[in-house]
């Protein structure tokens, strides 16, 4: 530890001062005087031989006296020496600053130039940047200005002052506060040797990427249906038959206009054949229309029937993956509350203890003022901590597990209901399927009819009949115009089945989208639990450091994080005393609350160094400090007078 105090300390010429001379030999002193007598100027002509700035840490301040009108006096230099002690070794420090006139050549008159700065250590000369490190050598500015004014640390930026206190804490191992908190033991898993900040990061971008995913789902599931063609109910199986037996048409009449055209014999015979073929087409479909107009209704009724199965079953799983997530919820708010419990009653139960009232050192009862604040104080740190412990205990009240385990009882009869109705519409729909099946196979073929029978044996007899040749020209173009209408209708088929196809392949995708919902939501709730466990071992850690930190002082204790409206936590930096914000404390408070402060920096720094404490005539009784106190007191005295 670096201990520097001031020995003297002599003012000339410096912005108001003509000459002063200040001897506290090392101990504390006070300046008494009127306002604009110069106190200030004192802690100015300090700083300035330090650092050639003046107690604001501004070096653009006029050091030079002004007379009457402002203007600076000539041939006045400003001079401060002071002699200080380092370690009990004294040194003299010395800054002038002198004027410098030049007399150009064929002038008459001088012409002054930049002021310049002449400095010593111990009466010999230094230039200014040994004397800069010889003085960083002692202490740097930084460190200076915040152990030697009072208000100098809590009007730093709060992002400043907070560097400077978790300097001041031994670093906070995450594993240990995992250990203190058994309730996170999860989170150990899920941290993967990653550290809790990074792992903070992911989910939140996780999150965020799956959000946009899921919000995008809806306009792409409608996409999707919005692509789904119209198609017709006959099956494929159906409309594939019916293709083959027109290609069975354009074979046959092929085969046909072939033979006339070979053979001109038999036309009129042939021509009959024809007719029958054709009668026999138009029997088949005749025969397979009644069947489909039969079996429509009730493929409809089948198609209506699945589809009120499939909205039942995706209706219970929602109602499914509400109740587990609502369940384990409820289990986690149970469990919370009870530690809240637990954690409430013991902090309750604890009791002022009496030992207190006694000096640990002599065992002699202490002054009842000295036992009334210890208690006070420990009353005060007990309220705080039951308040903060009701506080989260809000989140998991009896009330809240009331409402839980009400959802979960009415999700649990929305479960059952249904249940009952996704096994109704299912026994629907198998009914009505086996009726299909049931019905097709009792319908039979074409072939097996009697009309077809007749109509086949008619075509025998005629083909075992010679007959005269005729001309058979018409025929053949009869023939290849009927071939052109059987592959017109097989384009529509084919057409037909291309759309039906396409139709299945966006329900397919309609599906996987769907999937892709319930999968992203799912992993959004584990993220989301996950966040939540991070941000309890984030407030367990804040407290751990919180706690540390508002030991090494005696006054003071700063606030290092804030609840934010949405729940998270903000980092800043506050400094109060018995609860009060720093801002709104009166001088007297705020000047000791910088003492406090001070008194650990200078620990923290290794090294004391004069205070001068501004309007010390605001405050009863300064907080004693481990540094040398020059105190700054307003008076009616008209001229400066120093009490040492």
């Amino acid at each position: 530890m670096t201990v520097i105090t001031l020995e003297s300390l002599s003012v000339h010429n410096f912005k108001g001062i003509r000459d002063f001379t200040l001897v506290p030999k090392g101990n504390d002193s006070q300046i008494y005087g009127m306002n604009a007598t110069g106190k200030t100027t004192i802690f100015d002509a300090f700083t300035w031989l330090l650092f050639g700035k003046n107690s604001e840490e501004s070096k653009q301040f006029n050091v030079k006296p002004l007379d009457e009108n402002g203007d600076e006096v000539l041939g006045l230099e400003p001079e401060v020496v002071a002699t200080i002690a380092v370690d009990d070794k004294s040194i003299t420090l010395k800054r002038v600053l002198t004027e410098v006139w030049t007399k150009p050549a064929g002038k008459l008159e001088k012409v002054r130039k930049p002021d310049k700065t002449v400095l010593y250590i111990d009466d010999v000369p230094q230039k200014v940047k040994e004397y800069e490190d010889y003085i960083n050598s002692l202490i740097d500015m930084d460190s200076f200005k915040t152990l030697t004014n009072p208000a100098a640390f809590t009007n730093l930026k709060w992002d400043v002052q907070r560097s400077i206190l978790m300097n001041l804490i031994p670093d906070i191992d995450d594993q240990s506060v995992l250990a203190d908190h058994p309730e996170l033991s999860e989170l150990v898993t899920i941290l993967d040797n990653s550290s809790v900040e990074d792992q903070h990061k992911r989910i939140s971008a996780q999150k965020s990427q799956i959000k946009k995913d899921i919000d995008a789902l809806p306009a792409r599931i409608d996409e999707a249906t919005r692509a789904i063609p119209e198609t017709i109910k006959t099956s494929d199986k159906e409309l594939n038959e019916m293709k083959s037996t027109y290609e069975a048409e354009i074979t046959d009449r092929k085969a046909k206009a072939s033979m006339l055209q070979q053979d001109t014999s038999g036309i009129e015979t042939q021509q009959k054949i024809a007719g029958l073929n054709v009668k026999l087409s138009k029997r088949e479909s005749e025969f397979l229309g009644g069947k489909n107009l039969q079996m429509s209704s009730l493929r409809k009724d089948i198609n209506t029937a699945e589809d009120e199965y499939r909205s039942a079953q995706r209706s219970l799983q929602e109602i499914q993956d509400k109740l587990k997530r609502v369940t384990n919820e409820l289990s986690d708010t149970k469990v919370r509350h009870s530690e809240l419990a637990s954690q409430y009653v013991e902090a309750d139960n604890q009791t002022f203890d009496e030992h207190a009232e006694q000096c640990p050192t002599c065992g002699q009862n202490l002054p009842p003022d000295k036992v009334e604040e210890s208690k006070e104080k420990f009353n005060q740190q007990k309220s705080v901590k039951l308040a903060q412990i009701a506080k989260v205990g809000q989140e998991f009240s009896k009330d809240k597990i009331a409402e839980l385990t009400d959802q979960v009882s009415k999700l649990q009869l929305d479960v059952k209901s249904e249940m009952v109705k996704a096994a109704t519409t299912q026994s629907h729909y198998k009914k009505l399927k086996a009726e299909l099946e049931s019905q097709e196979n009792g319908f039979g073929d074409f072939q097996s009819t009697e009309i077809y029978t007749q109509i086949i044996n008619e075509i025998a007899e005629l083909r075992a009949k010679p007959d005269d040749a005729q001309n058979n020209s018409d025929e053949i173009e009869k023939l290849e115009a009927e071939i052109a209408g059987y592959r017109h209708d097989i384009d529509n088929i084919e057409s037909v089945l291309r759309d039906k196809h396409a139709a299945r392949e966006q329900r397919k995708r309609i599906t996987e989208l769907e999937d892709q919902d319930k999968a992203l939501k799912q992993k959004f709730s584990e993220l989301e639990k996950q966040a939540y466990l991070i941000d309890q071992f984030t407030r367990a850690k804040v407290n751990v450091i919180e706690d540390k930190l508002n030991t090494m002082f005696q006054m003071v204790s700063f606030k290092l994080f804030e609840n934010q409206k949405n729940g998270e936590l903000k980092e800043t930096c506050e400094a109060t005393v018995d609860g009060v914000p720093f801002s709104d404390l009166n001088n007297a408070a705020r000047i000791n609350a910088g003492l406090d402060i001070i008194n650990t920096l200078t620990d923290y720094y290794g090294v004391n160094v004069p205070i001068f404490v501004d309007n010390a005539e605001s405050v009863n009784e300064l907080i004693k400090t481990k540094s040398q106190q020059i105190s700054l007191i307003v008076s009616t005295d008209k001229k400066m007078k120093v009490v040492a």
